[in-house]
């Protein structure tokens, strides 16, 4: 039996093989939420004039483009949301014979794209489908917070969405665990190794050309990439020496390491970084502490950031 709420939502994913030709879903995720909404442009031609007409006629207005956009919020599993990571980097290759390792490097998204399917229950009983295809990711946020399980958010824009197609069976990877706090390993930030960080979020986004329109056609071509992928990691550390400050004020750029692990899997972030902020700060007594932020860029995009997935999936 259905329960007509939230409690019976679902997302399901697949890589399309074609931009915009649907996939059903090879796999779904536990969520903590999603937000994919229409972007409805309409045609108002409300500079003709009818006359003696106060209000517009509505023969002067068309349907124009339209998009779904929104995010998906999870946790960072141990498996079933790479995905997410690799079409967002664009760049990597699988290697190995279970766990699977899988470098991801900041590259090329032509091509990548994904069908996701959400089921919203409605009252009648039915979990609704929603189809979406032509999902490209245009962002992907994990944070990491003590005491916390990590956090996955992924940003997507979509070309279209139907609600004819049936819903897939809910299926679940087995034994899917969250990465949790404390299963960061060491942190070294600024060539310097660090065991206080209390929180820290990695961001990645690509610059989409979201506005691909052509006469014909009622639907965007598949996004392109118009600028550089934006890499972000920020957080929160104990004022423990000069270090950051240093770093802040030379501009130099130095490496860093982000492991997290569970048993035999694992995401790591790794490559170089110039420091943009990391001035202390304290409120009254407390103990003085540095929000952060590393800019990744170095002599190759390899260099600048690798996020190395290992988990049990064959592809991420």
């Amino acid at each position: 039996m259905t329960v007509r709420s939230a409690i019976s939502r679902s997302v399901g994913i697949a890589a399309e093989s074609t931009y915009g030709t649907y996939v059903n879903p090879t796999r779904h995720i536990p969520i903590i939420g999603e937000s994919i909404e229409p972007d409805y442009s309409r045609i108002d031609n409300d500079d003709v004039i009818r006359a003696g007409r106060f209000t517009m006629h509505s023969d002067d207005q068309a349907p124009g483009r339209v998009i779904h956009q929104g995010t998906i919020q999870t946790l960072l599993y141990d498996r079933s949301v790479g995905i997410f990571l690799q079409h967002v980097l664009g760049s990597g290759s699988t290697t190995g014979a279970g766990p699977y390792t899988t470098p991801l490097v900041p590259g090329s998204s032509t091509g990548k794209s994904l069908s996701i399917q959400v089921g919203r229950p409605s009252t009648d009983g039915t979990v609704q489908p929603f189809s979406y295809s032509g999902a490209k990711t245009r962002s992907v946020k994990i944070s990491g917070k003590q005491n916390e399980s990590v956090k996955f958010e992924a940003d997507i824009i979509a070309r279209a969405v139907t609600t004819a197609t049936g819903l897939t069976a809910v299926s679940y990877a087995a034994s899917a665990v969250p990465f949790r706090w404390s299963q960061f390993g060491t942190i070294s930030l600024m060539g310097a190794t660090n065991a206080t960080v209390s929180e820290i979020t990695i961001t990645m986004t690509q610059e989409l050309d979201e506005e691909r329109l052509f006469l014909g056609a009622s639907v965007i071509g598949e996004p392109y990439q118009k600028g550089l992928t934006a890499i972000e990691i920020s957080g929160v550390a104990e004022f423990e020496s000069l270090t950051f400050h240093n770093n802040l004020v030379s501009g130099a750029v130095a490496s860093y390491s982000i492991p997290c692990t569970s048993g035999s899997y694992s995401l790591t972030f790794a490559g170089t970084a110039r420091m943009d902020a990391g001035q202390p700060t304290a409120s009254g007594r407390e103990i003085f502490k540095v929000p952060f932020t590393l800019k990744p860029m170095g002599t190759t995009d390899a260099a600048a950031f690798t996020a190395t997935l290992v988990s049990p999936d064959t592809t991420p």
